[in-house]
């Protein structure tokens, strides 16, 4: 019978704990609900005990506490024990009233002699972190002064950290640290993909294709059989020297393929949808600027270039065009640019153009003037890219029929980029 009689103890000792935390979790959703609804005199009469003890501020933290212990009783079904995550709990709680009593201080001025009595008067009123708070804050100040009181929270907020996670600060700043980096890499690329698209210029088989001959390359080596001073007595024949020569030059010729296009940087363009909101906004203010001085005209092309937006711009009959010429610094003050050029009328077309400085400068890249169908396409093995126009067509030349080059312009305009360019 003794056996029955300690195994029916132990079951009702597990019933007793079990019961306990029931209550205590029907107790933080009764304080709970009394924050915000009636909920008769024990309600109230809770609500102004805990906002004296913890505070308006503490006294929303109450109930999570409770819930923790409820639950850890019902759970467990023993009595709590001062483990690290209890441990953890209590200190959190600790410190979240002692930095609600603490923040924020009334003024940085206010001598020590002066914030101790103003702690404890709003402890005892009920503000801020109530006389737990005051109780806390006040030790802190009076011991370790304003920066000290600061220092110490974020101290036992790092020791709170690892007794609830139970990781080594090692792992945590780690952890903070690749989070960090990841997050700055989202953020470098959700900038990149809202200012910049990555141009598709060679379909991906194509690519495959390429990657595929730059493995197969086979150049061929070329070993000088002469250079042992026997030779030169043993030497052949001018006529067989030269039909060698030939040999290995056609030979070579052949073998050799030209390096793939993937060796240089893909471009990067402005997404359309943004350069269309400029370009549209551009558009009504020069038309709205040039009614404004009595001036009707029509936009019906705009061609953006690397560093130049041109606006081609059909002025209504009776319109002088030198009346439009004239209102060029009107015309840039209202487009906020530095310069504004006319081409009037453009060559070849019954329109006049509007020239207006990009506020960001494009870079042409090499693989995107050796792309395109006019150097594809040029009839002359030493056609050169040259770059774009201010349309931003792609402009290329025939080497050959320049047998003299004259570079010019001011420094840093790119002269010897392009000369690299043509090498």
């Amino acid at each position: 019978m003794a056996p029955k009689i300690k195994r029916a103890k132990i079951t009702h000792e597990k019933l007793k704990y079990e019961i306990i935390g029931i209550s205590i979790l029907a107790l933080a959703v009764f304080i709970f609900l009394s924050l915000f609804t009636q909920t008769g005199i024990m309600g109230e009469f809770l609500k102004q005990l805990l906002a004296i003890t913890t505070g308006e501020r503490g006294i929303l933290i109450i109930p999570c506490i409770l819930t923790f212990l409820g639950f850890n009783l019902c759970w467990n079904r023993k009595p709590l024990t001062l483990n690290p995550w209890t441990g953890g709990v209590l200190l959190l709680f600790l410190i979240f009233v002692t930095a609600f009593h603490l923040l924020p201080l009334p003024s940085k001025s206010l001598p020590r002699n002066e914030i101790i009595p103003f702690l404890w008067k709003a402890g005892l009123e009920g503000q801020r972190g109530g006389i737990l708070g005051a109780v806390f804050s006040i030790s802190a100040v009076y011991l370790f002064g304003r920066i000290g009181s600061f220092i110490l929270l974020i101290a036992l907020c790092g020791i709170d950290l690892i007794l609830l996670t139970g990781i080594p600060i090692k792992k945590i700043l780690k952890y903070l640290a690749g989070e960090c980096l990841e997050i700055g890499r989202i953020i470098k690329t959700t900038v990149l993909n809202f200012l910049y698209i990555e141009e598709e210029t060679q379909p991906r088989q194509e690519d495959k294709n390429r990657k595929r001959e730059e493995e197969n390359l086979i150049f061929p080596v070329i070993i000088d059989h002469n250079t042992h001073p026997e030779s030169k007595e043993k030497r052949e024949n001018p006529s067989e020297t030269g039909e060698k020569e030939s040999k290995q030059t056609s030979n070579f010729s052949e073998n050799y393929h030209l390096p793939p296009l993937t060796l240089l940087t893909r471009p990067l363009k402005v997404k359309s949808n943004r350069l269309n909101k400029e370009i549209i906004e551009n558009v009504r203010i020069l038309e709205e600027t040039l009614e404004s001085f009595g001036v009707k005209v029509c936009v019906s092309q705009v061609h953006r270039g690397p560093a130049i937006t041109r606006y081609e711009i059909q002025p209504a009959p009776g319109i002088k065009v030198s009346k439009i010429v004239r209102l060029a610094d009107d015309i840039a003050l209202s487009l906020a640019a530095p310069d504004v050029r006319i081409e009037a009328p453009i060559p070849g077309k019954a329109a006049l153009g509007i020239e207006v400085p990009n506020k960001e400068v494009s870079p042409v890249y090499l693989r995107e003037i050796l792309e395109t169908p006019e150097f594809r396409e040029a009839a002359s093995k030493l056609t050169i890219a040259l770059g774009k126009d201010i349309a931003g067509n792609p402009i290329v030349a025939d080497l050959v029929k320049m047998p003299h080059i004259l570079l010019a312009g001011a420094t840093g305009s790119g002269k010897s980029v392009c000369l690299n360019t043509i090498i």
